[in-house]
């Protein structure tokens, strides 16, 4: 802390400690790393200060999305809909082969 400087009420070591854990998480630091930085002992133990961000968390959806359509394109966000409400109105407790599920994590993999 810098001195003279007041803590803001409610501020405690461990609200600093998940603070700092969940910024290494987003920087892209691994696990491993986080845990020697914080010095725990665990993944584990490191998993409960980690807390992703709204912003973080909409980011890595949106590099999903790219990869599985495409970036930015008409055809891409025309595609990207029309399977997402075949999958909304399909029966998702059917175990197709073919159906838009199967579909959607196919085209998340190639």
């Amino acid at each position: 802390m810098i001195s003279g400087q007041k803590v803001p009420e409610g501020v405690t070591f461990h609200t600093l400690r998940h603070t700092y854990g969940s910024h290494l998480e987003m920087s892209g630091c691994s696990l491993k790393g986080i845990m020697e930085l914080m010095g725990d002992k665990s993944i584990d133990a490191v998993k409960r200060y980690l807390h992703l961000s709204k912003d973080y968390k909409q980011e890595a959806v949106n590099k999903l999305d790219e990869r599985m359509f495409g970036y930015g394109t008409p055809l891409a966000h025309k595609r990207k809909n029309a399977l997402f409400q075949e999958i909304i109105s399909s029966e998702l407790t059917e175990d197709k082969e073919d159906g838009p599920v199967a579909q959607l994590v196919r085209a998340s993999v190639s």
